[in-house]
């Protein structure tokens, strides 16, 4: 039984106690039970990240920069209800229920998160928890990163976890499909030496579940332009990953010659870099496999009518992109009018 104050419940602060629960009871009945049997209190904050700081500034007459923001304390208050507050896009919801997973399993001693096993119960949960919250079976990306850290994802086969999310089943069923493998995949990647990832908050968020469900009616009723898009998309994201993975060699390989070709186009736009050799020319290809995918962005957000990379962020893309150093712009989360998140040069 699980039971909230009027008006208060959360559904993803609910399907998180619910599943994590179950888990642990199913992997230890007794010491679930013992971990739980007196009141537990359970304080759930949110990073300033997760949320726009715009109104925590004004209130303190601090300028909207990043020094003002390392000014403002962790986890301060956003000023507003959960219902009204401005996201910025990174996947709060996913991050709060898998940390709330993880919190109850570990507590229960259902889950060691030094090892593979614990981090995938913890991450199978979280992912059972947050489709249900959602009501359908996402991308389940923000989960997978909230456990994982950053990583290139291939999702697990939505028929493991569809009849649960359709009946919102629990019990032994739950508890079982979360201890089986799936057969999703996680690799881990990480941003090559001198690179940075910036984020510039403006104000908006969406909502992803919203926007989700728009663009998969418009792939159900164009199965044809859909699937050419979807493979569109797949081999660009794969050849931006490839580069990534390239670079990062390179610094290994040729630090000499890879830091001389990162403190030279750190002051030059990169619509005026040359693949005047391997290095430069993997930085240009980076550049222009993430140019197309921002393409197929704006070719489905104009056939599906959603709001993918809407015309306002496209224009404060490329006033990005005309930035000296900066190698790629996109849109995070659930885009519309998220804030956006340029990958630049460090010239050190």
């Amino acid at each position: 039984m699980y039971a909230f104050a009027r008006g208060s419940e959360n559904t993803y602060v609910a399907a998180a106690l619910r599943y994590a629960l179950e888990a642990a009871y199913a992997v230890d009945a007794e010491a679930c039970v013992k971990a739980f049997a007196s009141v537990c209190d359970i304080t759930i904050l949110g990073d300033n990240d997760f949320y726009s700081q715009r109104g925590q500034l004004e209130k303190l007459s601090l300028p909207l920069t990043e020094a003002s923001l390392l000014t403002l304390p962790r986890f301060a208050s956003a000023l507003s209800t959960m219902s009204q507050v401005h996201k910025t896009g990174l996947g709060s919801s996913a991050a709060m229920i898998t940390s709330l997973v993880g919190c109850v399993l570990t507590h229960a001693g259902a889950a060691d998160l030094s090892t593979s096993e614990g981090t995938t119960l913890v991450h199978n949960t979280a992912q059972l928890a947050h489709c249900v919250a959602q009501g359908k079976v996402g991308s389940g990306f923000d989960v997978s990163a909230a456990v994982y850290g950053s990583h290139t994802y291939r999702r697990f086969s939505p028929s493991v976890l569809d009849g649960y999310v359709r009946s919102a089943e629990g019990g032994v069923e739950s508890a079982s499909v979360v201890r089986k493998p799936w057969d999703g995949e996680v690799k881990s990647l990480a941003l090559p030496r001198g690179c940075d990832l910036l984020l510039a908050d403006i104000d908006c968020g969406s909502s992803t579940p919203k926007l989700v469900g728009e663009v998969l009616a418009w792939r159900k009723a164009n199965p044809g332009a859909a699937a050419e898009l979807w493979m569109a998309l797949s081999q660009d994201n794969g050849a931006v990953e490839s580069a990534f993975e390239r670079l990062a060699e390179f610094a290994q390989t040729d630090p000499g010659a890879y830091d001389a070709v990162v403190h030279e186009l750190a002051t030059v736009v990169v619509s005026e870099w040359k693949p005047t050799n391997p290095i430069r020319r993997t930085f240009v290809e980076l550049a222009e496999s993430f140019q197309r995918v921002r393409g197929h962005l704006r070719r489905l957000s104009l056939q599906a009518n959603v709001a993918v990379e809407p015309p306002a962020q496209t224009r404060l893309l490329d006033a990005c992109m005309a930035v000296p150093g900066i190698v790629i712009a996109g849109v995070p989360g659930g885009a519309r009018h998220c804030s956006r998140r340029p990958g630049s040069l460090m010239d050190y």
